[in-house]
């Protein structure tokens, strides 16, 4: 018996769930996660930048820094912090941040992560909506990113059947697979 190969085009990320975003703070490049599923399989694609993100993608991550020392109890260290990265997780989400250390001379800066905190909690801390707004405006600022609103003004990331992660019957190959499109050309 033998199984069929299972293949799915994905051509348009932003109609995926974004499952994280990392930065690399130095660079300005980002690496975005989508995650989708359907009955055979679920798969994970991620998309690692090769261009700079515009201004307004790097500040939307930055408006989240007062909340993420907030939770995390660093408020006297807001000016040293910079966001790096967010995991959306189930009904929820990680906020990951670097703080650049000013004593001893240390270079590297201490990474640090929230707690999976919930939209919604009623027994807890919640996220407040203007906080939840913002993760929106993040994420919308991704989905453009993928479909090439850069500094450089990249084309369209296109995507293949290729991913990162399958949980498939039948493992497709695990390279990422993305290739700029120019545009009027195929």
């Amino acid at each position: 018996m033998t199984k069929k190969k299972h293949k799915e085009d994905v051509t348009d990320a932003s109609s995926k769930l974004i499952t994280k975003i990392k930065f690399n703070l130095k660079t300005e490049v980002p690496e975005i996660s989508y995650s989708f599923e359907n009955i055979k399989c679920s798969k994970e694609i991620k998309v690692k930048g090769k261009e700079k993100a515009l201004d307004e993608f790097l500040s939307a991550m930055q408006a989240i820094k007062p909340f993420f020392c907030d939770v995390c109890e660093i408020e006297h260290k807001i000016n040293d912090t910079k966001i790096s990265g967010i995991s959306f997780k189930g009904k929820g989400f990680i906020a990951t941040g670097q703080i650049y250390l000013t004593k001893n001379n240390i270079k590297s800066p201490l990474i640090v992560n929230t707690p999976h905190i919930l939209y919604e909690n009623k027994q807890g801390f919640e996220v407040p909506k203007n906080v939840i707004k913002m993760l929106d405006d993040i994420k919308t600022k991704a989905e453009s990113y993928v479909n090439g609103d850069t500094k450089e003004k990249q084309m369209p990331i296109v995507f293949s059947s290729r991913s990162v992660s399958s949980s498939c019957s039948s493992q497709p190959d695990l390279t990422p697979a993305y290739t700029a499109r120019k545009k009027g050309k195929k």
